[in-house]
């Protein structure tokens, strides 16, 4: 049997939301995956939780690695300008290392729902190239909106979304990346925005990467696809599971776009109830029973 595997990286807080992704994954994916979970301090009741995901899919494994973050990377120096990211983030940068007889893996983040066979992702040739990921819609308007005055990105370049990744880690290995992710932070430092994000489009500066199709990874605020089948990526400070109360109601439906593909995921977990106590109410109307109706709908129509 075919094994997949796929990187994640998460702390104690965002576990509720790893196993939601992981849920997604193995719902839609006929072939085994291996699960490597970057571990920053999951407690073990958490641990727990996500293992006992089993008992409604058998198509998975996982193995909790211990990342001391700060350690690793002792000489780079964090600053959180966006301020929703977590220094655990660079711990994508040891993936390669940690297990060195793999030759290709996927990295995802735990801020988005896999609504299709990975197998289709894992499948994708890299084409010579070090790293596959998907162009940022977003992210390339906001630099042609600045004129690229004080960026560190030239004016052509084609900055793509680090949320979603295929690695080729034997290329990594080769031409030492972890090494070079260093070396680039300690010269740009002042002026990172978006972490390691910003340190890997750096590093493949212009469009020295493999453009993925941008299924696997729909920026759910401004990216939309007819294709149901795709990767659903809550990336920035607005996320599925917490609409925050100052936003106006045109954006929060906006940037909150197909969260019920979140619940639905949330739901087949052991944190639903947590997650469902933790919505934030906007006025006097309750987020947490509209969220709850629309898992139940979800469930009814899928014969659950």
């Amino acid at each position: 049997m075919k094994k997949i595997p796929i990187f994640l990286s998460s702390d104690n807080n965002y576990a509720p939301y790893a196993a939601a992704t992981i849920a997604s994954v193995c719902d839609n994916t006929r072939s085994f995956v291996d699960f490597y979970i970057l571990d920053s301090g999951i407690s073990e009741e958490n641990k727990t939780k996500i293992e006992n995901l089993k008992e409604k899919f058998p198509n998975f494994s996982v193995e909790f690695v211990q990342i001391d973050t700060a350690k690793m990377f002792s000489e780079i120096e964090y600053k959180n300008k966006a301020n929703y990211i977590s220094f655990a983030t660079y711990n994508r940068f040891l993936i390669p290392y940690i297990k060195p007889e793999l030759e290709k893996v996927i990295y995802l983040d735990v801020d988005l729902i896999v609504n299709l066979d990975v197998e289709k992702l894992y499948s994708t040739s890299l084409d010579e190239y070090d790293i596959a990921a998907v162009y940022d819609t977003w992210y390339n308007q906001w630099l042609a909106e600045r004129n690229y005055k004080n960026c560190i990105f030239e004016s052509n370049h084609c900055y793509f979304n680090a949320g979603v990744l295929l690695i080729d880690c034997q290329k990594w290995r080769e031409k030492n990346i972890l090494k070079k992710v260093v070396e680039t932070e300690q010269k740009y430092r002042n002026r990172l925005r978006y972490a390691d994000q910003d340190i890997l489009n750096l590093l493949y500066n212009g469009s020295n990467y493999k453009m993925l199709d941008k299924k696997y990874n729909v920026v759910n605020f401004i990216d939309v696809l007819n294709d149901t089948e795709a990767i659903l990526h809550w990336a920035g400070r607005v996320k599925p599971w917490q609409i925050l109360p100052d936003l106006k109601t045109d954006s929060e439906n906006r940037m909150s776009r197909n969260k019920e593909l979140f619940w639905k995921y949330a739901f087949k977990t052991e944190y639903y109830d947590e997650l469902a106590e933790r919505v934030v109410y906007r006025d006097t109307k309750s987020l947490k029973m509209m969220f709850m109706c629309e898992v139940f709908r979800s469930k009814i129509q899928e014969n659950i």
